[in-house]
């Protein structure tokens, strides 16, 4: 697997060979001081150019880079299915995975495009620049990945509407409709699991802290008890452990959001959760053949 060193210094050879290449940056984790560094790090580089109808029409400058393993070209997968791209005003990306095991990124970028986005992501390195046309940037920053600070009007929709989709999945399950609870679970239920789990994060750190791409550094930002009950809500390959997954959600969600609220001075709607579990409760001990449901 080529070094870091040889990988930049290969980008940068091949920028500075390519007349059509004026100027070049980087973004992505690797931009981001505060990320974790691994042999997995993709380089995300963009290259702005004078020319990216010629540098897409003939790619013999790309072959630079080595074999690729894998590639897509997201743009031409996007015009594929319909989806109107126009490289001129919205620039080309062209991604790898080369035989060694490393990852570029690389976003084509006119000169005009440039000047209208440079420097929007916090997290941008600039790396060469032969005509002076990029900007000075302060540091880069995690900043725009921070956690966001709740509305009291947000914070009651993740918290009504949890409680109020949590039946669906427990009649999913009732039914026999593994597949459906699962979805109730994963789309509507876990997001509002996680975005709960960022504001805790997010108030114990003045909201100057991110969780990462997919809310990934939780297992290192939740207290203990509470990634272990995080992690548990994930193993759903049966009606059984689906049951048990789903009713860890709930006392987690409780548990988060209750404390969310009272650090944010936010009113809690325990009599929706109170309702609500009620009516799981109802559902779960209910017969496979019941014609009749009692509330107690």
């Amino acid at each position: 697997m080529r070094s870091q060193e040889t990988m930049m210094q290969l980008i940068m050879q091949v920028a500075q060979a390519d007349a059509r290449v004026r100027a070049v940056y980087m973004n992505g984790s690797r931009a981001n001081p505060n990320a974790k560094h691994d042999l997995f790090q993709d380089f995300d580089i963009v290259y702005v150019t004078t020319d990216i109808t010629g540098m897409l029409a003939d790619r013999t400058w790309y072959a630079a880079f080595g074999t690729p393993l894998l590639h897509q070209e997201p743009d031409a997968l996007d015009t594929a299915v319909g989806q109107a791209n126009d490289p001129q005003q919205n620039g080309y990306t062209i991604m790898s995975v080369f035989t060694d095991g490393n990852r570029i990124d690389l976003h084509l970028e006119p000169v005009a495009v440039c000047a209208r986005t440079y420097g929007q992501d916090g997290q941008t390195v600039p790396l060469l620049d032969k005509d002076g046309i990029l900007p000075a940037l302060p540091p880069t920053s995690d900043r725009n990945h921070w956690v966001q600070k709740p509305t009291s009007a947000l914070f009651y929709h993740h918290t009504n509407d949890f409680w109020w989709v949590l039946p669906y999945a427990a009649k999913g399950l009732w039914r026999g409709e593994l597949l459906y609870a699962n979805a109730m679970i994963n789309d509507v239920l876990r997001p509002y699991l996680l975005d709960m789990c960022d504001w805790l994060v997010g108030s114990e750190h003045d909201w100057a802290i991110s969780t990462g791409k997919e809310h990934k550094q939780l297992a290192q930002l939740l207290p203990d008890v509470q990634w272990q009950s995080l992690q548990q809500t994930y193993a759903l390959g049966d009606t059984e452990a689906a049951w048990t997954a789903l009713t860890t959600m709930a006392d987690l969600f409780s548990a988060v959001a209750g404390e969310v609220a009272y650090r944010l001075g936010f009113e809690y709607a325990a009599v929706e959760e109170a309702g609500s579990r009620q009516y799981v409760t109802a559902i779960r001990t209910l017969a496979p053949d019941a014609q009749n449901l009692e509330l107690n």
